[in-house]
């Protein structure tokens, strides 16, 4: 009936994007929301995509949240280590509009305080 081509974008390839320009999504808080239980994410092709985007400061913007979210999302070391490898060589900041925040060593980014608080997890009853 409609005959319209609809583009689909993988999860990997999702948050990436929204990590490259996260004013085209609802920020960290919605990022994280989103992602901070997705167990079933595809990690070598997550990181195929961000090596052919060639955006250190992104690479290091998805290494500090998988890192952050470790344990909920099962990101294997292997994946952080690989993303290690494509930071950007001078410190960058989370947010290209905002040039405060502390550092964090690992990723060569500069991370605004309130990310680096512990999340309060929503308690869902199914």
């Amino acid at each position: 009936m409609w005959n319209t081509p609809v583009k689909v974008v993988a999860k990997e390839r999702l948050l990436v994007d929204l990590l490259d320009r996260m004013e085209l999504s609802g920020g960290w808080e919605e990022i994280t929301n989103a992602f901070m239980y997705e167990t079933d994410l595809n990690w070598q092709k997550m990181l195929d995509y961000t090596k052919q985007l060639n955006h250190p400061a992104t690479a290091a913007r998805l290494g500090f949240m998988l890192e952050r979210f470790q344990d909920t999302m099962q990101v294997p070391e292997e994946v952080l280590t690989g993303l290690s490898l494509l930071i950007p060589n001078t410190p960058e900041h989370f947010y290209r509009s905002n040039r405060k925040g502390n550092f964090v060593n690992r990723w060569n980014l500069y991370v605004p305080e309130e990310m680096l608080k512990p999340i309060e997890g929503n308690d869902y009853e199914f």
